[in-house]
């Protein structure tokens, strides 16, 4: 989770005065292939029009990210994409057959931003500084031992229950470690 709190911190204002800029997340581009605003909606029809004039149709309207975006994608067809003028400006890959587009509604992004905002506005309080200080004490040890001394860095299950179940198994495992250590100094 990259939260910037140092962009926030009074002691790094200067400090990206000092960094060359760097175009990590290549928000530069030279716009070599067709992006997705490039294509038009026509509502009445409620599909997709591409540059060159050919209707994409619904391919998925209830498409979603793992940052939780919802998304409608539309797909182009093969025989429209086989013999296109703009095939090599929309498809990066020569083998692919047809042009597949998802558009992201801007509701949620707006509520993750606001989630975000809130937790930030949470963090910068002298309450949130006071108990965030707190977990180098309480939790940070925890992950560090389970990633650094038992070699637990990662889940090997995928679903929210699931990794719940190996979360607390984890946990089982560093309490049992702990009771290994210095459960025969309480006796």
């Amino acid at each position: 989770m990259n939260t910037q709190s140092r962009k926030r911190d009074l002691d790094f204002l200067t400090a990206g005065h000092h960094n060359k800029l760097i175009d990590r997340h290549h928000t530069v581009t030279k716009n070599k292939y067709l992006r997705p605003s490039d294509f038009g909606y026509d509502e009445t029809k409620g599909k997709l029009i591409c540059p060159a004039g050919n209707e994409l149709y619904l391919k998925n309207s209830n498409s979603s990210t793992a940052e939780e975006l919802r998304g409608i994608s539309f797909m182009a067809r093969k025989t429209d994409c086989g013999a296109c003028d703009l095939r090599e400006k929309c498809l990066r890959n020569a083998k692919t057959v047809a042009r597949q587009v998802t558009i992201f509604s801007k509701e949620t992004s707006d509520v993750k931003e606001k989630l975000t905002r809130k937790m930030i506005t949470a963090f910068n309080s002298a309450r949130g500084r006071f108990y965030y200080s707190r977990r180098m004490g309480t939790v940070e040890p925890v992950v560090a031992n389970l990633r650094n001394n038992l070699g637990i860095d990662r889940f090997s299950l995928r679903g929210k229950s699931k990794v719940d179940t190996q979360w607390k198994l984890f946990c089982m495992v560093h309490n049992l470690g702990k009771i290994f250590r210095y459960g025969r100094q309480l006796t």
